[in-house]
């Protein structure tokens, strides 16, 4: 006999399934629309989970979920730095309007 493989596509619609049943299983309404964005990631990056080296497709699927997240966040500080810019800017220019800098 034989050693039987499970098709990935099999391992990782079941382990997206549970993923949804989760899910379901979440009352805050905030954590659902999350995990709905753990969903889109994984299945956006199935390609790289089918082709990584990582033996179980969950712990594969977090990674990619990992990875995502920290894009997300990398874009975020972006975006807050040059916000602390502009305001760092405005109050250098607010100071200067009023006479309390040179």
């Amino acid at each position: 006999m034989g050693r039987i493989t499970v098709p990935f596509a099999y391992v990782f619609g079941a382990d997206l399934e549970t993923i949804k049943v989760f899910r379901e299983k979440l009352k805050d309404g905030d954590l659902r629309v999350a995990c709905d964005a753990v969903i889109r990631a994984c299945t956006a990056e199935q390609g790289a989970i089918k082709n990584s080296n990582i033996a179980d497709t969950m712990s594969a699927i977090l990674l990619a979920t990992s990875v995502e997240e920290r894009r997300e966040i990398e874009a975020l500080e972006k975006r807050l730095n040059s916000l602390e810019l502009i305001i760092t800017e405005l109050d250098n220019w607010s100071q200067q309007r009023r006479g309390d800098l040179p």
